[in-house]
């Protein structure tokens, strides 16, 4: 069946959409600081995409980093 993965969380099916990174985040215009933020958000780095096709290869706790972040929301 296509492009469907074999392992699936519930809440989805049918098979995977390729899309670009900015058709489905935005910047909120909210900054996280990880010197005065208590809660831990997924960090996306540039070294965290592959330099060939751009896949999510992990992401870091922003409790971690040393810099004020952007914070993305979905559109």
């Amino acid at each position: 069946m296509g492009n469907v993965p074999k392992l699936r969380f519930p809440g989805f099916s049918g098979e995977w959409e390729e899309k670009i990174f900015n058709e489905i985040v935005v910047i909120s215009g909210e900054k996280v600081d990880p010197k005065t933020t208590i809660s831990s958000y997924k960090c996306i780095e540039l070294d965290n995409l592959s330099s060939n096709d751009g896949i999510l290869l992990g992401y870091r706790d922003s409790r971690t980093q040393k810099s004020t972040k952007n914070k993305l929301k979905t559109k």
